[in-house]
């Protein structure tokens, strides 16, 4: 399970670059209507960002972006896959 470090950490970019008051960790983000395709995009930037990895397109699964849980598992899985992105700003 992710710590409540991810956990904070995702909820400062829905709060900073959204704008959005981050729901509890297992709300839908997109059956609630919180995300939608551009705050969607802009939500990949920040995570990619704040967490200095890379998330390939060809490998988006929508289910990993429905719920701050999810969110917290895809950072998770993805920096123990691949070790931090030293060319994201």
């Amino acid at each position: 399970m992710p710590d409540d470090t991810v956990f904070a950490r995702i909820t400062r970019i829905l709060t900073e670059r959204l704008a959005l008051d981050a729901p509890s960790p297992d709300v839908d983000l997109f059956d609630t209507g919180v995300l939608d395709s551009l705050s969607f995009a802009t939500l990949l930037v920040g995570l990619e960002t704040e967490f200095r990895m890379r998330i390939p397109l060809d490998e988006i699964d929508l289910e990993r972006f429905r719920s701050l849980r999810a969110l917290a598992a895809l950072v998770g899985d993805t920096m123990e896959a691949a070790p931090l992105a030293p060319d994201l700003p």
